[in-house]
């Protein structure tokens, strides 16, 4: 083996990673360190100037006497050196032969460091395709690894907003991750709440502590690396031949060597700050950005400095989570932002600060604003194209905004498309003149949700997997195109999520919502709201020790932030997940209020299944009257005829709580639904009518393969009465099969000991195993008779164990003991 390559996106890492490989070596080898510069690109063997200048070889020395010279220096001790190859894409081409040939011939062994392969040089990147040096890849942190190093720093459980925005703003670097950490707890950015840790967003770079950290990161920059870095940070990412052709190159060596920037991917390569947390402390910097060196160089680089100025702000206000801040600039920038003369300049600048106007705009419920925003900025593009003729930048930007003047509308509809909606609809895509692939995908992903909306299921369906193959298809290709950068890609996942969503194809939108929690894409919206729809779609799958791990730290971050859009779904699915698990005091404080008679509810999948839960909470309650008066309010509520699944699956519950004199409000409702929900639920209103037992557990099987499993659970379930024994045992196979994969790993590998020492709360430790295992089953909401059965033993044997367990942690009954359990684990830090 000549060597390695290091490669991945940290500099830092990377170098620690080298230093550990020469530690590896025994004997450690002389070490030559060699970095590629733009002076060393512009004279020949640049790179190797430092080492041919300990060699005598006249004038212009001959291919063979540079090797063998080489050699002889690099192998005096019959012993091959260690050659440390930095910036390798700034290596010419002569010294990068030089050092390959070097390597093949066993004269000394490579460590070639870069962010990708790509970087290597030619001859380089032969040896490397060769397998004469092996890959040594540097991953970023993962967002399950971001979330056990915050778990285990902070010592208690962590909302998936947190971490995920942890991980955002250290791009991933487990060195900044335990900075920020320390600095965020400090500062009151990180605060507790019953038990777990949420992030004020709001206050991210504010603080003592977060100055400290900016006065650290900056302290051995040159004044021209500051400078640049303000300019990166109040205007944007900059591409990397107009700051070379600027005369930044020593500034830029300089923050690239010290890992404050890094290139982008793409058809043209842009510089920008590597980790969003120093943006944001940077851009907090008044000095820095207000210099009129900065100003000087923003207008170097950007047609129009106040649009960039906006944009960056714009983009560092929604990382932090500021819609209203947003709201307030943006508003000021389209007094004039958006006239004709103005569209002209910058068109594509324009869009993103347009888009996240609007986005912000939607978020805090003015909806009629942003759909006067979009007419009001097509007038003056259609100026703009009136005046200076068509061109492709004005044309590209008059789709972009066609195409977010439909999200606006679908959005304000709550999910719901009318007639003119529809039309606009086919009209966006059937006219098929996309002059990007981000602009088609992004119009077929947005009508995915208009068909499931309008009951084509199959279409959407259908649809759904077409755009998946494409992105998939253009990950495989590796393409650099900006059409389908990263921000893209998530932003059509999102609308394929709720297209699967809306079509009742819950076991596909679990596997979506899956991916985009794990942290697919870097954006730490997506992942927790990837997060949200796992655990509501966990909690309709009735496994609600799963859902409740997942929902109740997203609760209590959603309750900090104030998200309304999602705070009274989450809440009710909760409030269902506590009564079934047997905690019915903290259900009845979560509980949704009534809905008002005069409001018209918007049927989208988060208000209807917010409605769903907080009905079967009252059947938890044995209120089987007022549960069913909520379910008959909400189809009653609803103004559309175009969600007949949900308008199906709604009348299915109520029979499952009432009986079947409702049965053929499912068949009416469900008969223009086609997909696998709808057969099941057409099986099952065909075996209910016809008492088959052995058809409604098929029935009851396939809902729970679709992500339906409270069909076939819970109490009151008229359903579950008319199954014979045999029949409840398949349906309850079915559901114990299903609720197995969502177990986490540590609970399977056996590395998790859940009755260890050091991971019981204090009162467990002073019972016997068998009364703990007792104690961890009441608290789990086991009846009794439930717990007799796990164990193999009687009912008066269990009491006896519970008397037991009362006695010795003085306490008086399960409700006391479930608050004493959770009040131990929360002190400990215990999930």
């Amino acid at each position: 083996m000549s060597g390695i390559v290091v490669s991945g996106a940290n500099n830092s890492g990377r170098r620690a990673l080298v230093e550990s490989e020469l530690d590896s070596i025994q004997d450690r080898p002389h070490v030559v360190r060699l970095n590629g510069s733009k002076f060393g690109t512009q004279v020949p063997l640049g790179a190797l100037s430092f080492l041919l200048s300990r060699l005598d070889l006249g004038e212009d020395p001959s291919r063979h006497e540079l090797v063998h010279g080489l050699g002889r220096l690099l192998d005096g001790e019959r012993k091959a050196s260690v050659i440390v190859v930095g910036r390798p894409e700034l290596i010419d081409e002569q010294s990068s032969s030089l050092l390959a040939q070097l390597a093949s011939m066993g004269k000394a062994k490579l460590i070639v460091i870069c962010q990708q392969v790509q970087d290597l040089p030619v001859d380089l990147f032969t040896l490397f395709r060769s397998g004469k040096l092996k890959h040594r890849h540097l991953r970023r942190a993962s967002q399950a690894e971001s979330h056990q190093l915050m778990e285990e720093e902070l010592g208690a459980s962590v909302s998936a907003l947190a971490s995920a925005n942890l991980r955002y703003m250290a791009a991933g670097n487990r060195g900044l991750m335990r900075k920020l950490i320390h600095c965020w707890r400090t500062d009151g950015q990180l605060r507790q709440i019953r038990g777990t840790w949420v992030l004020k967003l709001k206050d991210l770079p504010s603080g003592s502590s977060m100055r400290s950290l900016y006065a650290l990161e900056v302290q051995e920059l040159t004044e021209p690396e500051r400078e640049l870095l303000g300019t990166l940070a109040v205007g944007g990412p900059i591409a990397l031949d107009s700051l070379r052709r600027g005369g930044h190159s020593a500034a830029l060596d300089g923050l690239l060597a010290r890992d404050k920037v890094e290139m982008s991917a793409g058809t043209i390569i842009r510089v920008r700050i590597q980790s969003p947390v120093l943006a944001l402390l940077v851009a907090s910097d008044l000095e820095l950005v207000n210099r009129s060196s900065v100003a000087d160089q923003l207008a170097s680089f950007h047609p129009d400095v106040d649009v960039a100025r906006i944009r960056a702000g714009l983009f560092i206000l929604r990382d932090v989570h500021d819609p209203m801040a947003q709201i307030e600039i943006a508003e000021d920038f389209r007094k004039v932002g958006y006239e004709p003369e103005n569209w002209f300049v910058d068109p594509e600048s324009r869009i993103d600060i347009m888009i996240m106007h609007v986005r912000a705009l939607s978020l805090v419920g003015q909806l009629p604003a942003a759909d006067e925003l979009v007419e009001f900025s097509k007038n003056g593009l259609l100026g703009a194209i009136k005046k200076y003729g068509p061109l492709e930048s004005l044309d590209i930007a008059l789709q972009e905004l066609e195409m977010l003047s439909k999200f606006v509308r679908s959005f304000g509809n709550g999910g719901q498309v009318g007639p003119s909606l529809e039309r606009a609809d086919q009209e966006l895509v059937a006219g098929g003149c996309w002059l990007s692939d981000s602009l088609r995908l992004r119009a077929l992903s947005l009508q995915t949700a208009s068909w499931a909306a309008q009951s084509r299921q199959v279409d959407a369906s259908k649809l759904i997997r077409y755009v998946d193959e494409e992105l998939r298809s253009s990950r495989l290709s590796n393409s650099s195109s900006s059409d389908l950068a990263p921000n893209v890609a998530s932003e059509i996942e999102y609308q394929l999520l709720e297209a699967e969503l809306v079509t009742g194809a819950w076991n596909r939108a679990m596997t979506r919502a899956q991916r985009l929690s794990e942290g697919f894409y870097d954006d730490p919206s997506l992942v927790f709201y990837g997060n949200l729809v796992r655990g509501i779609l966990l909690a309709l799958n009735d496994d609600h020790d799963a859902a409740l791990r997942i929902l109740e730290p997203s609760l209590h971050q959603l309750q900090t932030t104030g998200e309304p859009l999602f705070v009274s779904t989450i809440a009710s699915a909760v409030s269902y997940v506590l009564a079934r698990s047997g905690r019915q005091l903290e259900a009845a404080s979560l509980v949704g209020v009534e809905f008002d008679d005069t409001a018209e509810v918007p049927l989208n999948f988060h208000s209807w299944v917010s409605e769903i839960f907080t009905a079967l909470v009252f059947s938890e309650f044995n209120d089987q009257e007022k549960a069913i008066r909520r379910l008959e309010t909400l189809i009653e509520m609803v103004s559309s005829d175009e969600q007949n699944l949900f308008r199906a699956i709604t009348n299915a519950f109520i029979v499952r709580l009432a009986g079947a004199s409702k049965i053929e409000a499912i068949s009416t409702s469900v008969a223009s639904c086609e997909d696998p929900a709808a057969d099941a639920l057409r099986l099952l209103v065909s075996a209910t009518t016809a008492g088959d037992s052995a058809g409604i557990a098929t029935a009851l099987d396939a809902l729970v393969k679709v992500g339906l499993s409270l069909l076939a659970t819970g109490a009151h379930n008229e359903f579950a009465s008319m199954l014979v024994a045999k029949d409840q045992r398949k349906v309850s196979r079915a559901i114990s099969a299903l609720h197995r994969q969502s177990v986490p790993e540590k609970y399977l590998d056996g590395t998790h000991k859940s009755d260890g020492a050091n991971s019981q709360p204090a009162w467990m430790r002073e019972l016997t195993k068998r009364e703990a295992h007792v104690a961890i089953l009441a608290i789990g909401g086991k009846s009794n008779q439930e717990i007799a059965k796990i164990n193999g033993v009687s009912i008066r044997t269990i009491e006896g164990h519970l008397y037991q367990v009362y006695s010795k942690v003085q306490v008086r009954n399960r409700q006391e003991l479930t608050a004493l359990d959770r009040t131990s684990r929360r002190i400990a830090g215990l999930r």
